[in-house]
């Protein structure tokens, strides 16, 4: 049984790291939607509530991805910028253009790499990976709600994927591969201990198809 907390925590619970994750099993979880308002954050709760849920589905997992992802996202983009600047300070000595700019030019670079770093904060933000006892899901909130979903007696497996960067920086993409027909992979991007995630995942995907408790 779930014991309301008396005060708020210091972070919301779904906003921290996985080890501190919210963690609901069926047969400790009180038969509700979604958990108080002081476990989670009210947008997420009531988006949870109003939109996303089905009547009695039990929410098992709530993470956002690692803070990695709001530098790791963009990654590309900036090393491109600074590529570009490095060619404009080596060719400066040779155009009276280039050389007139170069303050404007690292400026701008500057200036890029803020308002991508701008805008993978708001994705990350906005970016919410959640596991019910019946469906796993994918929510983004931008300009709109983006929403991938599929239910867990429909999954044929999670697997984890781990790049380079994410192998240094120990998170990793798990991929869903859902058994529907025309329905293509998706993933949980750069989670913090995907390993850990993946066994929980597979662990609600395994009681699913043997009867447990979900709508249908």
């Amino acid at each position: 049984m779930i014991r309301p907390i008396s005060s708020p925590p210091r972070r919301p619970i779904w906003s921290q790291r996985l080890p501190q994750g919210m963690m609901l099993h069926p047969a400790e979880s009180p038969v509700v939607t979604v958990p108080p308002a002081d476990d989670i954050g009210t947008s997420i709760r009531t988006l949870l509530a109003g939109r996303i849920l089905h009547d009695g589905e039990v929410v098992l997992l709530v993470i956002k991805p690692s803070f990695w992802f709001i530098a790791l996202s963009g990654l590309k983009f900036i090393a491109a910028a600074a590529l570009l600047l490095l060619l404009t300070k080596i060719f400066d000595d040779q155009y009276d253009f280039l050389r007139m700019h170069a303050r404007t030019n690292t400026e701008a670079f500057v200036l890029l790499t803020a308002g991508r770093l701008v805008f993978a904060s708001i994705q990350w933000m906005g970016r919410y990976y959640v596991l019910t006892d019946f469906r796993i899901l994918r929510i983004s909130s931008f300009w709109t709600i983006e929403k991938l979903e599929c239910p867990l007696r429909k999954i044929i497996d999670v697997q984890c994927v781990r790049t380079l960067k994410e192998r240094i920086f120990r998170i990793g993409t798990l991929f869903v591969i859902p058994s529907l027909e025309g329905c293509t992979p998706w993933s949980w991007q750069m989670v913090a201990q995907p390993g850990r995630v993946q066994s929980r995942i597979q662990a609600a995907i395994a009681r699913a198809r043997q009867g447990g408790c979900g709508p249908m």
